[in-house]
């Protein structure tokens, strides 16, 4: 299949089915360690970096300071509607349909997260496949972020709750940040 047809083909794909796979993929393929401690992230987080060498990855200090100096760049946010509400990144878009992030054809930068960097990556994979430039992954999504100190928000105001996404993933989220009166879907 050439780079033109591919591209039209994925633009008709919906995020909701490229999450779908990736939700599988994560199943099947990646289940954190079970070890407690700083580490456990940043062992995922090489993990997707192996599984996808042509991702670039942006930190969320790199990610943090590019707010700060509000620099022009997309941030978009791969979650689910109910991770999204929960809380996200102050600025994030959450968009329904894979053609909402690829239509953009300016230089900005497009910065990609989810709960650890795993359904980002794909997503971000895809975008490169197609002929999109300069997109990044955020290195360990909003778990990583909020776990360094920076801000997450709900309704426009600040937050300390993420949604840990499942019982499996919601080993990497320290308690502090688990929502009071959520409990995840455990994993059949």
């Amino acid at each position: 299949m050439n780079r033109q047809k591919k591209s039209t083909h994925a633009s008709f794909l919906t995020l909701g089915c490229i999450l779908s796979l990736a939700a599988l993929l994560i199943t099947l393929n990646m289940q954190p360690r079970r070890n407690p401690g700083s580490s456990q992230i940043t062992a995922v987080m090489e993990e997707i970096r192996g599984a996808f060498p042509n991702v670039p990855t942006i930190t969320p200090h790199e990610l943090n300071r590019m707010l700060e100096e509000k620099q022009t760049l997309r941030l978009i946010d791969v979650r689910t509607g109910d991770e999204f509400y929960m809380s996200h990144l102050r600025g994030a878009q959450l968009p329904a349909l894979l053609e909402e992030i690829t239509a953009e054809t300016s230089p900005t930068k497009t910065v990609l997260y989810c709960s650890v960097g795993w359904r980002s990556a794909i997503m971000a994979d895809s975008m490169i496949e197609s002929g999109v430039h300069n997109v990044f992954n955020l290195a360990g999504g909003i778990f990583y972020w909020t776990q360094l100190g920076y801000p997450i928000y709900r309704e426009g105001k600040e937050t300390n709750q993420v949604h840990p996404y499942n019982a499996t993933w919601s080993d990497l989220l320290p308690e502090q940040f688990h929502p009071k009166t959520f409990s995840p879907i455990e994993e059949s």
